[in-house]
């Protein structure tokens, strides 16, 4: 008997408990709407820029680039990179994964892609289009990317 009241005692305890985490539930999403509206407010103020690790990678082997220099720092260029894209058409803000340019030991540099192409005469084509100084590149599955010349050049 005396387990029997211990356990109605317990099942109110916890309704009352339940009832009034409800009243608590209804003051959280004003707050979790707070939070989240923090965020979009950060986002409206930066709407478009980027962290390098969201960016694509470019292929290592096989494919023919043009790397645009545009005279931005990194920081410039993740800031807002629709428009540099825009600026430049084709190309494509990207990451050099670390190892990939023969010789080389900078790890993930942010550049302005223009590729992949079959081949270096159309990435050379590309990046002269682009009307601003840029390095081609060439790639293999022996050496990674390497800068090239282009041809007539």
């Amino acid at each position: 008997m005396i387990a029997a009241v211990v356990v109605i005692l317990l099942v109110v305890w916890l309704v009352i408990g339940l009832t009034s985490g409800s009243g608590d539930d209804n003051d959280a999403p004003s707050d979790s709407s707070t939070t989240s509206a923090a965020p979009t407010s950060s986002e409206e103020a930066a709407p478009s820029s980027v962290e390098a690790v969201a960016l694509p990678q470019v292929l290592c082997m096989g494919q023919s680039y043009a790397m645009l220099e545009p005279d931005l720092t990194t920081d410039e260029m993740l800031a807002d990179p629709a428009a540099l894209e825009e600026k430049y058409p084709g190309s494509i803000l990207s990451t050099i994964p670390a190892g990939c340019i023969a010789d080389s030991t900078e790890r993930d540099q942010v550049v302005l892609a223009l590729g992949p192409f079959p081949s270096l005469a159309e990435a050379c084509a590309a990046g002269t289009e682009a009307e601003v100084k840029f390095t081609a590149y060439e790639g293999s599955a022996d050496t990674g990317l390497t800068a090239a010349a282009c041809p007539g050049a």
